[in-house]
């Protein structure tokens, strides 16, 4: 959807990032930075949540504290440092 609205080579300059490296970060060949995604929310004029995959959000009441992501589950002989 954001590709209708801002041109993919105008996003990346605005990012100080490569064409091609957008293209792989968007692709999921490269990993994205936490402050790439804070600007790229920005740019969109979204919030960062709605960058991130349905499946990856925080669920609503999971920690009334604030919003967190759920934490991998573990075998019951494995180790937190495996």
């Amino acid at each position: 959807m954001w590709r209708q609205r801002r041109n993919q080579t105008d996003v990346a300059k605005q990012l100080g990032m490569a064409q091609s490296t957008l293209s792989r970060k968007l692709r999921g060949d490269r990993p994205w930075e936490i402050n790439e995604l804070y600007q790229l929310a920005e740019i969109l004029e979204v919030g960062i949540f709605d960058l991130i995959p349905n499946e990856r959000k925080p669920r609503p009441g999971n920690n009334p504290g604030g919003a967190s992501l759920p934490l991998p589950r573990l075998d019951s002989n494995q180790q937190p440092f495996d």
